[in-house]
């Protein structure tokens, strides 16, 4: 059986590309060795990553679904607004009937059974929109109970497709009525309602496949889930008993939702978190609860997961400024106040005076001290990492997200793992021992195992040797011999002169690279859909995440000197349109090139760039950038779009019709005379 945390990093690897990815491209992107990969993916089934072609390319299935319901009582499916995953909601959170909380007690329960808790809203849009049919537009009634004939035929606003076969429970391999969501008409409706190509082209690939097993099971005499198509226009009679009612729940929500194959052993249950909880400070640390572990960092950071977003440091004021009114959050996409800290360092340290959290004195020591693997305890300051306690005082540390979770941001929190060899020596993962020739996965597939599930067992080869990484103990076991060692998990230490150098640094070096000139700086716009805009928000601007809507001047970022441009590319809300005010830091440009992937050099005989590239060198309108760190996407400006030259014309017709008219009463006038 495959390791959930395993699943769940893959599964989060392949949503944050598009819900696929070739397989050579997935094992480039985990780290993990080809057998390993093969086997994970092998061991997981075609209910969990689909092999599709002779590539093949891996798509993300999962067995999750959003429940359909108006009023439920309680189910095993999520409870989300439908519009607000899609991006298309204009109610809010405060006034929107359904939840837009992906991360509430409830949620949480169905994404661990799933094996899902390490994906982002993002994430967990992608993989619900290629698997979920609830996500799609109605189909059509009469194409569906007609024999497929419909009279609107192409202007029909709904999907021509067999109703059944979008539950996977087609029954007929040459069924009469289209399978195909891919026709002008199915897209043509789907992009209407929000579902893009490559979505639909990932669905259909996915439910070709469960149409195919669903008729071999039939061949065998046994139909999962099966019910007659007369039976879906059925609505269930309301029970009267209490036993009688939660069956039925149960039939009619598994019914595209297949049982779990049981709860992982690895993962406590809900209840078993909840009711360990002390009456002490959020995040200090607990003496009994430490007792027999390792190392406490793994036991801090996996309350940091439990805890609010009041405990992690907000990446915007650590890197300039937050804006409370700002899109700074992807649970709502708007929201009216930051809940971060505001901390001007990607670290904190406080102590608690028995009532409130203060800030602890000379900080960057006892930040120095921490990072530093062999460090269990700062003497000179009284302070035990282990029990997380200055003298008989509870302490804790605060820091900025990890970076696997936002790797294109700056100020993010490296996390380092090491393991301790023979000679007590701590040893950072990745990295060879003396005298070794083996490595061991690096620190930063083991943190993107950990983030999605803090409490997970990780099976893992290096050599020769099979290993277990247990996260909650902290150690890790050689399954041959059953040795076991320790683990830590540390930061890496930036100083206060390092953050500021963060923060100028870009700026500096490409002052430096063109000889001391001033570097231009610009206010410029940039007009995307809102997937992209959300993804921006949490990751920065990056074109091979959000993708590129031209490649005439380079592969790099597109922005606009005048917003009338940008406004092309905006996609259109019900509340109107959005687009980022970014501040850009263009420097010398060069006219660009569409096989540019970087600026080109600005002489031959020497080693210096460009910083961006233009359309036109004399009077630029439209900047392409390359690097992340020249860009800070400052505000989202929501506008609508009035169709003024429209209403001018209007006016004038208007104007001239009178003015006619006018011309026509006096010359009757003077006839009459």
């Amino acid at each position: 059986m495959c390791d959930p945390a395993v699943c769940s990093f893959l599964t989060q690897t392949l949503c944050a590309h598009g819900g696929r990815l070739r397989l050579k491209q997935l094992q480039e992107n985990v780290g993990l060795s080809e057998l390993q990969l093969e086997n994970t993916l092998s061991a997981a089934g075609p209910r969990r990553f689909l092999k599709v072609g002779s590539g093949p390319v891996i798509l993300a299935v999962t067995d999750v679904r959003v429940c359909v319901r108006k009023v439920c009582a309680g189910c095993e499916r999520l409870h989300l607004c439908k519009l607000h995953l899609m991006g298309r909601c204009n109610q809010g959170p405060s006034f929107c009937k359904y939840s837009h909380d992906i991360m509430n007690a409830e949620n949480k329960k169905v994404l661990k059974k799933h094996d899902l808790s390490g994906l982002s809203e993002n994430e967990l849009q992608v993989l619900l929109l290629q698997n979920d049919p609830f996500f799609l537009p109605d189909t059509c009634q009469f194409y569906n109970t007609k024999g497929s004939r419909c009279m609107e035929q192409n202007n029909c606003s709904k999907l021509h497709v067999c109703r059944h076969f979008l539950k996977g429970t087609c029954k007929f391999p040459q069924c009469i009525m289209s399978h195909n969501l891919l026709d002008d008409h199915s897209m043509r409706v789907l992009e209407t309602g929000g579902i893009d190509g490559k979505t639909a082209s990932n669905f259909q690939a996915i439910y070709d496949f469960k149409h195919v097993e669903f008729n071999k099971e039939q061949k065998k005499g046994y139909v999962y889930n099966y019910r007659p198509r007369n039976e879906y226009r059925k609505r269930p009679v309301t029970p009267t008993i209490k036993e009688v009612k939660t069956t039925l729940e149960t039939v009619q929500c598994t019914m595209d939702v297949p049982p779990s194959e049981g709860p992982s052993s690895t993962v406590p249950a809900e209840a078993d978190l909840l009711k360990s909880q002390d009456q002490l400070p959020t995040g200090a640390g607990d003496k009994e609860k430490d007792k027999g572990k390792k190392d406490s960092s793994s036991d801090e950071a996996s309350k940091d997961n439990k805890k609010d977003n009041c405990d992690e440091i907000c990446l915007f004021y650590a890197w300039k400024y937050c804006k409370n009114k700002e899109f700074l959050t992807m649970s709502d996409f708007v929201t009216d106040k930051c809940k971060s800290v505001h901390y001007h360092l990607p670290y904190k340290w406080e102590i608690h005076d028995g009532l409130f959290w203060n800030e602890l004195a000379m900080m960057e020591e006892v930040e120095k001290a921490y990072c530093d693997p062999k460090n269990s305890s700062l003497q000179s300051r009284n302070i035990n990492f282990q029990t997380m306690t200055c003298s008989s005082s509870l302490i804790r540390r605060l820091s900025t997200p990890s970076s696997v979770t936002k790797p294109t941001f700056l100020l993010t929190t490296q996390w380092i793992w090491y393991w301790k060899n023979n000679q007590d020596k701590w040893i950072e993962y990745g990295e060879q021992e003396e005298g070794s020739s083996t490595t061991s996965p690096s620190s930063a597939v083991i943190e993107n195992l950990y983030q999605a599930d803090p409490c997970a067992i990780v099976p893992f080869q290096a050599g020769q040797h099979q290993y277990e990484l247990n996260f909650k103990e902290m150690t890790q076991t050689n399954i041959t011999f059953k040795t076991q060692r320790q683990v830590c998990r540390r930061p890496k230490f930036v100083s206060s002169e390092d953050v500021q150098k963060i923060k100028t640094g870009q700026k500096e070096k490409m002052k430096r690279e063109n000889g001391g000139k001033e570097v231009q700086e610009k206010l410029l716009f940039h007009g995307t859909d809102i997937t992209s805009m959300k993804t921006i928000c949490t990751q920065n601007f990056d074109w091979r995440i959000c993708g590129s809507n031209g490649m005439n001047y380079g592969k790099g970022s597109y922005f606009a000197r005048d917003a009338c441009y940008s406004h092309a590319y905006c996609q259109a809300t019900l509340q109107g349109h959005l687009m980022f005010v970014a501040r850009v830091l263009v420097g010398d440009y060069v006219k660009g090139n569409a096989d540019y992937v970087r600026p080109p050099k600005k002489h031959a005989d020497k080693l210096w760039f460009y910083d961006s590239c233009v359309d036109d060198e004399l009077n630029p309108s439209v900047f392409v950038v390359f690097e992340k760190h020249q860009i800070y996407p400052e505000y989202i400006v929501e506008y609508k779009e009035e169709r003024v030259r429209e209403q001018q014309e209007a006016e004038i017709k208007v104007c001239r019709e009178d003015g006619k008219r006018e011309r026509k009463e006096e010359k009757s006038k003077c006839v009459i005379s």
